[in-house]
């Protein structure tokens, strides 16, 4: 699903804690994003009618960034909210293992996205994560997930990932800007979207910085 949206390759992370603040900023970026990325602390301070709010005001895909990580049976009622409420697609951890990634998927049937978890972004994601990255990207093609989310700020990652996955699935990829990563590495090792929170809602002008980068992605 999120495939039939891309057109600039970038995704915001809208990690606001203010709900006019999220819809001024959602509204101005949405001609130069293809996604917004909504986590867990907006879902949070708004409630979960912020999906449906700012799907409404921009008629972009919304992502639950709700981080699944549970038993089944509660994997899937998650998911079930955050789809019921708006939400495009949610993603969830891949360390919990193939059924409750199953139970999304199930819950997602055709028309929404699951995206897994491989490892995240910031350095401490090496002691446990890196490890049983590639196994959870494995996991994730045999479940029938939509696609993975593999760290933009390490793209030789991505780039491992990209070849265990195919072609088919859909790579987002997090850790962009003030993590670290390089306009256009991501892309350049093989995912489909970038991702970037605070240097589009922290920018002095939230407008312009959204569409210098897609501008800068769009030579990738």
């Amino acid at each position: 699903m999120l495939k039939d949206f891309c057109k600039t390759h970038l995704i915001i992370a809208l990690d606001v804690m203010d709900i006019l603040e999220a819809v001024k900023i959602a509204s101005a970026v949405s001609s130069y994003v293809d996604a917004i990325k909504i986590g867990i602390p907006l879902g949070l301070v708004a409630g979960y009618g912020i999906f449906q709010r700012l799907k409404e005001e921009t008629g972009l895909p919304i992502i639950a960034d709700v981080k699944i990580a549970d038993v089944p049976h509660i994997a899937r009622e998650i998911a079930r909210i955050c789809f019921d409420a708006g939400a495009d697609a949610v993603t969830v951890h891949g360390f919990v293992g193939p059924s409750s990634i199953e139970a999304c998927v199930a819950e997602a049937g055709s028309s929404k996205d699951v995206t897994v978890i491989t490892e995240i972004t910031h350095p401490d994601a090496s002691l446990f994560m890196e490890d049983v990255s590639q196994v959870i990207a494995r996991l994730a093609k045999d479940t029938g997930a939509s696609g993975i989310q593999a760290p933009g700020n390490r793209p030789e990652r991505v780039r491992i990932m990209r070849k265990i996955v195919g072609n088919e699935m859909t790579i987002i990829s997090c850790g962009m800007g003030f993590q670290g990563g390089k306009r256009g590495s991501a892309l350049r090792a093989g995912a489909d979207f970038e991702i970037y929170g605070r240097s589009i809602y922290k920018a002095p002008n939230p407008e312009k910085a959204a569409k210098e980068i897609s501008i800068a992605l769009s030579r990738f």
